[in-house]
């Protein structure tokens, strides 16, 4: 089956790509010390250590400038209170940052699950991500490091991983110049 075997080489040469795609640009340093909040019209669950508490509505969770959306979260605290892991779900999820050059990283997807301690961040589901340095990356699965700013994409069955770069400009030309 050489045609399989090739779109297999194309999947592994795709998320090769990807990994190169992301650049050493970071995380805004100053986010991590900044208190996270988290907004929606509707919450239910306890604010102390080792918890899971729920938000719905229009939810927005938010530590320095990064900032992710949807319609529910599961948010979990560790033992010592604060806050270890957001699960975010709904049409409308979305995750961006900043990085310490103010250029903007920003990612949708069906669900965004992130986990503080490691700063990673797993979208699910139609995921799509632009950065304001040089792309876009788009596949079933992105795993987006917030403090390097990389990404790992993956898709599954006949879907392929779709990697765009921009020109040195950074604007994408216009289609049928």
């Amino acid at each position: 089956m050489p045609h399989r075997n090739g779109v297999l080489h194309l999947v592994v040469l795709a998320e090769l790509v990807c990994a190169v795609y992301a650049t050493s640009l970071s995380a805004k340093t100053s986010d991590r010390a900044l208190p996270a909040k988290a907004d929606g019209s509707k919450f239910s669950g306890d604010i102390g250590p080792d918890t899971k508490s729920q938000l719905d509505g229009k939810v927005v969770i938010t530590q320095g400038s990064l900032k992710i959306t949807g319609t529910h979260a599961d948010i979990y605290t560790g033992h010592d209170g604060e806050v270890s892991r957001a699960v975010v779900t709904g049409e409308a999820a979305h995750i961006e940052q900043l990085d310490d050059q103010n250029l903007l990283t920003k990612a949708d997807a069906n669900t965004i699950d992130y986990t503080v301690d490691t700063g990673m961040a797993v979208l699910t589901g139609s995921a799509h991500a632009q950065k304001q340095t040089g792309g876009e990356v788009a596949g079933d699965v992105l795993h987006y490091d917030v403090g390097t700013g990389k990404f790992e994409a993956s898709s599954t069955g006949a879907s392929l991983v779709h990697v765009t770069f921009y020109p040195k400009s950074g604007a994408p030309a216009k289609s049928g110049d």
